[in-house]
């Protein structure tokens, strides 16, 4: 699996020429397992590429890639800290701009065991905070955390904001 990367629309253009330039002069086609998906953020028109292997669950590792590269396509203003300590629990991503965002992943293989110790330490630290799950949380993660957190679904081809963050209402 390749990583994943930010790009603007001419470096796509080039990216995609020359894998099909490649395919032809090496008589080949992209081995099945692996596919190629480009994600558009019109905000500031670039698109952030996401290379993955379909045939894998998401893993804290795949989510995290994703979620990083989304969020840098949607800002330009951001800085991003990953796995920091925030009272008795570490945050998985952290977002820093004009103020302060906690994402907390919850991968395929994660269950929902020490959430309400990390939501009271992201509850005291954060102006807005997200869970971010994979499909397997889909249907319970809404009952799992406040209202005022929101929550966002990755999967290996998308990103989807199910719901937005409000106002921490425990940081003043």
């Amino acid at each position: 699996v390749l990583p994943l990367m930010r790009m603007t629309n001419g470096v796509i253009s080039i990216l995609q020429e020359r894998c099909i330039l490649y395919y032809k002069e090496n008589d080949c086609k992209p081995a099945p397992a692996i596919e190629l998906s480009f994600k558009r953020c019109t905000k500031y028109r670039t698109s952030f590429l996401l290379y993955y292997n379909r045939g894998d669950s998401m893993n804290d590792k795949d989510i995290r890639k994703i979620l990083i590269n989304y969020l840098l396509a949607e800002r330009q203003d951001i800085r991003i800290y990953q796995e920091k300590t925030i009272g008795s629990s570490i945050c998985d991503v952290m977002a820093v701009s004009s103020h302060l965002t906690g994402y907390e992943i919850k991968s395929d293989s994660d269950d929902y065991s020490r959430l309400d110790r990390q939501v009271s330490a992201y509850d005291d630290f954060f102006d807005k905070n997200y869970l971010v799950i994979s499909q397997k949380h889909r249907k319970s993660a809404e009952n799992k955390v406040p209202r005022h957190w929101g929550i966002i679904n990755i999967e290996q081809d998308s990103v989807e904001i199910l719901r937005r963050a409000a106002d921490n209402p425990n940081v003043s």
